[in-house]
């Protein structure tokens, strides 16, 4: 695959965004590329200020929770509408510096990448392109023909669970998913983490691990279904790092 002047669209949905928004806010106004910036919770009367203010931003502030999948399912639909080639998706704690998107754009335009690439998430361990089953959307350039032709993000989950349902689909497809260690992002996954004792722990309300638990449970079934003994390890091995930072909640 090669795409010559590849067009690009860069996604941020937002939830309840903490203190370092404030600093993503600052990278995109210093871009020329365009943004579509998803709330899915009401933001402050400052962050609405700043964030209209910008050229470069589409907002779409929403006053209720829509969910991941449906962020993820609008918002590289809108870019394949619009004409865009790529969409890179980032998640409100992950870090990017001021030059990453046109580095990224020089990096597809001089690289022979398979023809049926789908998703290549940036935070890989390896500095070369590697084929992989498993990776977030945070993070990740979505190849937005390819995309199309596989209909999109999955709307059966609503968040937990929103990025393996994707590449259980894709593991289904002809298509595959690469990363590579790309310099100048960082996701911020122990963001939120608390100590207690000796441990430390991320808080999780009995909602919330309630959901999480509904969303393993599909996930291995799926995999059952498809008779993929990997991924179904996987997500078991997760499904128990997760029930065991609940007990800490409550411990």
């Amino acid at each position: 695959m090669s795409i010559k002047n590849p067009k690009i669209l860069v996604t941020i949905p937002l939830f309840e965004p903490g203190e370092y928004i404030h600093e993503l806010v600052k990278t995109i106004s210093l871009s020329k590329y365009q943004y579509l910036v998803w709330s899915n919770s009401p933001l402050s009367s400052e962050l609405l200020s700043k964030l209209s203010n910008l050229k470069n931003v589409i907002l779409k502030n929403n006053n209720e929770n829509l969910g991941l999948s449906f962020f993820l399912k609008y918002s590289c639909e809108y870019a394949y509408l619009n004409n865009f080639d790529l969409v890179l998706n980032l998640d409100q704690d992950t870090w990017v510096d001021d030059g990453i998107v046109s580095r990224l754009i020089e990096y597809i335009k001089n690289t022979e990448l398979p023809d049926n690439i789908i998703q290549l998430s940036l935070l890989g361990n390896k500095k070369t392109l590697t084929q992989e089953y498993i990776a977030i959307n945070s993070g990740s350039v979505f190849f937005l023909n390819n995309l199309n032709k596989l209909g999109f993000h999955s709307q059966t989950y609503f968040v937990d669970g929103v990025d393996y349902k994707f590449c259980l689909d894709v593991s289904q497809s002809e298509y595959i998913i690469c990363s590579i260690k790309f310099n100048g992002i960082n996701h911020s996954v122990n963001q939120g983490y608390k100590k207690k004792y000796f441990f430390s722990y991320k808080p999780v309300s009995l909602h919330r691990f309630s959901s999480i638990i509904t969303s393993y449970r599909m996930l291995l079934v799926e995999t059952l279904l498809i008779r993929n003994p990997s991924l179904f390890f996987f997500f078991l091995k997760d499904l128990i790092k997760q029930s065991i930072n609940f007990i800490k909640n409550i411990i």
